[in-house]
């Protein structure tokens, strides 16, 4: 995916095109494509997403500016076992794709 398409998809995730680059050659190795199909390169951009958004250092769970707090609530959404994946929104897309296309056989 080219660097500006995906900053278009993802605005909110900073990114310079060598992580692009970096995060988009280990999904490549990752990814079965013959396994994802028709969702490879929605899998590709969610997995490169999740990665960027966490090599950035810490999440911000709570914020507050001129005498006003807000709270976010960062497990409700959690998946169940999704370990580092629920740390984003794209990290838990990404592993509810996931499950689904590694769901049921597959035959090559």
């Amino acid at each position: 995916m080219e660097f500006e398409a995906f900053s278009r998809l993802f605005p909110d995730v900073a990114s310079t095109p060598e992580q692009l680059a970096f995060w988009t050659s280990i999904g490549e190795g990752t990814l079965d494509r013959e396994r994802w199909a028709e969702l490879y390169e929605q899998g590709l951009a969610l997995f490169v997403a999740h990665h960027a958004m966490v090599s950035k250092p810490g999440q911000v769970s709570s914020r507050k500016v001129d005498g006003v707090a807000v709270t976010y609530d960062t497990t409700s959404s959690a998946l169940e076992g999704g370990g580092h994946w629920n740390l984003t929104v794209y990290g838990q897309r990404y592993l509810s794709l996931a499950r689904l296309v590694g769901a049921g056989g597959f035959q090559r």
